[in-house]
Order: C-alpha cells, then sequence, then structure tokens
C-alpha cells in the first residue's frame, strides 16, 4: 500500500549528497508484528518477505506496489532467527543456534539442511551473520578443540577463547541444497592477525559479511575498517577507514582474564561493550545510484546487560561512492527510523519507520529521495 506523509531533509554542508524524506510510504498490515522482514527488488516490483514465528507461523511474500499477497504456512520443525533470500520465489530461514538452513518455496515447498551434520568438523559453531549469493551460503563461524593441558579452570577457559578467535573464518557452502554440495573456508586466522593481533586479547564481536557487486566485504566490531575484497580470486583490495561524526566506530578489545575478579569483569564487559560503543552495523549497495550505505550504531550509554537490557539506539547511514570516498553521513533517532531496514528501489531508498508498541498492526518503509 503507498501512503502519503510528511518529510524533512538530512543534509549539512559537508555532505555531498542529500538524503530527503519523501511522501511516499510503502506498507503492509498485519494483526501481528513480523519477527523479520526483507526486502527484494524485482523487476519494478519491491517485494516484502514477512516471517511469523510464533503466531501462525508463516511466511508473508507481499508485491508493496499492488499488494499482492502470498502466504506461506510454515511446519512446526521450521524455525530461524534469520531471514534470507535473493528473490520473492525462494526463501531461507537459517537457525545459527543449531546450524540448520531451510529452503521455501512460494508453492510452499520445505527442504531443510544440518549445516553441523555434513561439515566434518569436531567442533563446529556457525554465528548470525550470514548471505546467499550465486547459490552459495556464506557464513562466519569457527572450529576449535576442547583438549587442554592447563592447570586451572580459568586457564583453560582462556585457552578456549584464543582458539575460538585464532579459528574464525568464512565457511561456504556451494551449490546448497543440491547433490553437487561443495563445502570451502575463507579468511582463516582473518580476526586474529588483522584485527585482534595480540593473543593476550579478544573481541566483543564476530566478523560480518556482505558480498555486494564484484566485492567481498567485510567489517567487525573492533575495528572502524571495510575490509574489501576481490570475489573472484578473494585478495584483499582495500582498506576503507570510517568516521562517523556522532561516535568512534571501534569498540576496544578486551583483555584476557587471569584471576575469578578479573573474569567477573570480562564477563561485563564483553555484553555491554558493543552497545556503550559505536559499531559498523551493515553495509548496502544501490544499483540505481553506484553508492554505498553503511549503517552505523550509535553508543547506548544506558545499557546495562543486568538492569536496562536496552538494544535500540540512535544510528546513521555513512553514504560512500562506488570507489569508496566519503559522500556524508545522516542521523536518524531510534525512535523514528528503524536501523535494520535500509532499502534502494528505484525512487530512492525504503527505510522502515517506527511505531509505537500500541500502534503494531502495520509495517511502514518510507522513501527518502537520494540527491547527488
Amino acid at each position: 500500500m503507498l501512503l502519503f506523509s510528511m518529510g524533512f531533509l538530512l543534509f549539512s554542508c559537508s555532505n555531498r549528497v542529500k538524503i530527503q524524506e519523501t511522501s511516499k510510504v510503502f506498507s503492509i498490515t498485519h494483526d501481528y508484528k513480523p519477527n523479520r522482514v526483507l526486502l527484494i527488488n524485482q523487476n519494478e516490483n519491491i517485494f516484502c518477505i514477512a516471517y511469523f514465528k510464533n503466531t501462525d507461523k508463516r511466511i508473508e511474500i507481499t508485491n508493496l506496489r499492488d499488494q499482492d499477497k502470498k502466504v506461506i504456512m510454515l511446519p512446526e520443525n521450521v524455525l530461524g532467527q534469520h531471514l534470507l533470500s535473493n528473490n520473492p520465489d525462494t526463501v531461507f530461514i537459517y537457525d545459527n543456534i543449531y546450524g540448520e538452513i531451510h529452503l521455501l518455496t512460494k508453492d510452499g515447498y520445505v527442504r531443510t539442511l544440518n549445516l553441523l551434520s555434513i561439515c566434518g568438523l569436531r567442533n563446529f559453531r556457525l554465528y548470525p551473520p550470514s548471505q546467499i549469493y550465486n547459490n552459495a551460503f556464506y557464513v562466519s563461524g569457527y572450529d576449535y578443540c576442547l583438549d587442554s593441558n592447563s592447570n586451572s579452570l580459568i586457564e583453560s577457559e582462556t585457552q578456549i577463547l584464543k582458539q575460538i578467535m585464532q579459528n574464525e573464518r568464512v565457511f561456504v557452502f556451494k551449490n546448497i541444497f543440491t547433490d553437487s554440495l561443495q563445502i570451502t573456508q575463507m579468511l582463516n586466522k582473518f580476526v586474529c592477525d588483522e584485527i585482534v593481533k595480540d593473543s593476550d586479547y579478544v573481541g566483543t564481536d564476530f566478523l560480518k559479511i556482505r558480498i555486494l557487486r564484484n566485492h567481498f566485504i567485510c567489517f567487525h566490531a573492533n575495528s572502524n575498517v571495510l575490509y574489501v575484497f576481490n570475489s573472484q580470486d578473494g585478495k584483499l583490495e582495500e582498506k576503507i577507514e570510517l568516521f562517523s561524526n556522532y561516535a568512534s566506530l571501534k569498540v576496544p578489545l578486551l583483555r584476557l582474564y587471569r584471576s575469578d575478579k578479573e573474569k567477573e569483569l570480562f564477563l561485563e564487559q564483553r555484553q555491554e561493550a558493543n552497545f556503550l560503543n559505536g559499531i559498523i552495523y551493515n553495509v548496502t549497495y544501490d544499483e540505481f545510484r553506484e553508492i554505498y550505505y553503511v549503517t552505523t550504531l550509535l553508543p547506548n550509554e544506558n545499557f546495562h546487560y543486568l538492569n536496562n537490557l536496552t538494544f535500540e539506539r540512535d544510528w546513521s547511514l555513512i553514504v560512500l561512492s562506488s570507489d569508496f570516498k566519503e559522500l556524508g553521513e545522516f542521523y536518524f533517532k531510534k525512535d523514528e527510523f528503524d536501523f535494520k531496514t535500509i532499502h534502494p528501489i528505484k525512487e530512492g531508498v525504503l527505510i522502515e519507520k517506527k511505531h509505537d508498541k500500541i500502534e503494531n498492526r502495520k509495517t511502514e518503509f518510507v522513501v527518502f529521495e537520494v540527491i547527488k
């Protein structure tokens, strides 16, 4: 559904682009807010894929231009935290906890693949960051050995934390859901060698990945750098250091503990560090204007891992040219727009509007005009 509302202009003298809110609003209606939404372009159409996992488990695929809707009811065994798709005819639900990925088609066909059972690694864990690209599933994760020669529990724990950090990488499941499935790995020891560097420290988050144009882009909470690799040969092409007008985008590393008292502080800092500091959250490519949008999350200084689990935070968009030159930064308030949905279309870029909890019967995507 296309609605109209008043807009405002996001602009400063230092920006070489302008992002202006327009009166155009696309929306879907529902009784309960979906757990995840994903926007997909196909020809001139814009499809909203909505995943409802708590009540009447289903996938709803809505053409935002004409409101034509397809509903796929989900079997009980189809569960997951993450929604992936490249086209509205094929949807994936990924569960990083159990290592399962589910394939769903618009006709209701469902297949499930347990990635942990086919990888053949002794201790294998998958992280949330993931992407479907050219019929391959890319996901960050790690494997490690539980064997330890340490003489104390703390020494054993820190050895495991070091092993995890040293063995982080990206797993690639090529030809997924076919008989010619292949598993490869990339960026072995990248986090250890490029981001953490010191064996007495560990990171606060996991490696995030995005495949855009001909580039494989990775980024990490403990770095303010976009690492740009050639997607064909895997060679590192560029390191793009980012700076925000509103916060540092680099979470401090955590020193490994050597006592019970240090362990208590370490656990608290590990829970809070990514919220108390600014981070790079996502990278989106706009093929219509040939620019990148880097979503950054700004510090939530009121966050406390026991007493104040406030996950929402103000955020910004840093706009980069096709050769990664900064064109501007735009600030958004946490109670007005949602940082999780940034989707380029022909008319501009769609950003999900925030609603009060009592107004939970529709999801709206506001069109922002991008003026270069």
